[in-house]
């Protein structure tokens, strides 16, 4: 019997007494987006405290408590309840407030190149399925697919067609924030040989074909614009000779950044001289001009006219007078500036440089032309400040029979005169003499009183 009590008396003490607390703990979410609120309900236990706590650092009381998770992470939250008689139970609940992450590497490159995307669920969980997306007019389109790693890691690569925001997502609706990924369209440029100033060939290959928009061509300091649609031929400006450095800037469309490639363009340029025909007589007559001297009608046609301008550029360059255009006065004409006038005003006026033997007429206070000139052989032309006199269509000369076109008289007899013969050198008697077919040019635009500025 004493046995028998004695073993009734130990199950009664290993039993749970009636009403032993058992906490129970609902959520409104175990898992879900970092700053993650999430609701604690205890209330099914009957207990006269609740003490919970966040496993963040944070406590709180009651029966239902509302907690918010701000950064993301595993939590491990304890709940202890007290009931009347004092006697005390735990229970606890895990919490994933989540994160994800991604970054582009490399996160600028050129149609056609592979990035990849990759990034880290927080906390690290493996088998978790990550959607790479794209955002779009209207939404976001999906562009790679990944799964996590057991740290939670993920990598994947990416072929993209277009530029723009980039994001991770998984299923629960957790987003990373965006990152930008830069896509310059690819391009090819070939270029034929140049002439010099006349131009090259070019041929642009742009990559997707169905990029279009109207882009910078440069080679030197000409730049023009033209449109590229996938591909395009194209004629470049060639200022000069030898090796050229080119420069093609696409604007960004439709999804792709802007880009600017360089380029080449190897220019050669023939000796050229009365006599000869071509378009680089063209490009010849069209840079003189751009330098400001005063040229003929546009020829194919390498004539007087033309040698004449030459002749005016080499003198201003200080070149040797030779009306010829070898490959140092392409150089030389590659490289020079618009000449300027030694005086800015009167607006309008003629000046004349003995030294280089050219004219310049001025107006607005730019030189409009320069013409070569002939002085006096003797340096006789006088040199100062003089005004035009009088005006005649053509006049004689008490030296011979030769007419004097279009005259123009600054200073007793000294004037200035269009005359068949014009050496690159001082040999008049002392007017200044300029091209017959010039002297019109130079007779419509002077008038008197209009003032001449003779200098060394």
């Amino acid at each position: 019997m004493r046995r028998l009590l004695t073993g009734l008396a130990f199950l009664a003490f290993a039993a749970p007494a009636a009403g032993a607390l058992v906490p129970a703990i609902s959520t409104s979410s175990s898992s879900g987006r970092a700053p993650l609120t999430v609701r604690f309900d205890a209330s099914a236990t009957a207990a006269s405290a609740y003490a919970w706590s966040f496993g963040d650092g944070t406590q709180a009381s009651g029966p239902v408590v509302s907690h918010r998770f701000s950064r993301a992470g595993r939590y491990v939250v304890h709940l202890t309840v007290t009931d009347d008689a004092g006697g005390t139970a735990q229970a606890t609940t895990t919490i994933d407030a989540r994160a994800i992450t991604v970054r582009l590497g490399p996160s600028r490159l050129v149609y056609g190149a592979r990035t990849h995307a990759a990034g880290t669920l927080v906390p690290g969980a493996g088998r978790v399925a990550v959607v790479v997306e794209r955002k779009v007019l209207g939404g976001w389109r999906p562009v790679a697919h990944a799964s996590t790693d057991s740290a939670g890691r993920f990598r994947t690569a990416i072929l993209p067609a277009r530029g723009g925001l980039l994001r991770a997502r998984l299923a629960d609706g957790t987003k990373s924030a965006a990152v930008r990924l830069e896509v310059a369209p690819r391009v090819v440029v070939t270029a034929a040989p140049a002439t010099a100033f006349v131009g090259a060939a070019l041929q642009v290959v742009v990559s997707p074909a169905s990029y279009a928009a109207r882009a910078r061509v440069a080679v030197g300091s000409v730049e023009s614009r033209v449109l590229v649609h996938g591909r395009a031929r194209l004629t470049v400006p060639a200022p000069g000779i030898g090796r050229l450095q080119g420069r093609l800037s696409l604007p960004a469309a439709a999804g792709l950044t802007a880009r600017t490639v360089l380029f080449s363009v190897v220019a050669s340029a023939r000796t050229l001289s009365q006599g000869a025909s071509g378009p680089d007589v063209v490009a010849l007559r069209a840079r003189l001009a751009e330098l400001g001297f005063h040229v003929p009608a546009p020829s194919l046609s390498f004539g007087p006219e033309l040698y004449d301008s030459v002749i005016a550029f080499q003198k201003a360059a200080r070149l040797d007078r030779t009306g010829v255009v070898t490959a140092g006065v392409w150089r030389t004409l590659a490289t020079a500036a618009p000449i300027r006038p030694r005086y800015r005003s009167p607006a309008v006026h003629i000046e004349i440089d003995k030294t280089r033997q050219i004219l310049l007429k001025v107006i607005d206070g730019q030189v409009a032309g320069v013409l070569p000139v002939s002085s006096g052989a003797t340096g006789n032309t006088p040199v100062g400040t003089f005004h035009i006199l009088w005006k005649a269509p053509s006049t004689g000369t008490w030296l011979g029979s030769a007419t004097l076109y279009r005259t123009m008289d600054f200073h007793g007899n000294f004037a200035i005169h269009g005359f068949y013969s014009v050496p690159a050198y001082p040999a008049s008697h002392g007017c200044v003499r300029i091209p017959v077919w010039a002297a019109d040019w130079l007779y419509e635009r002077s008038s008197v009183g209009e003032q001449v500025s003779i200098y060394y």
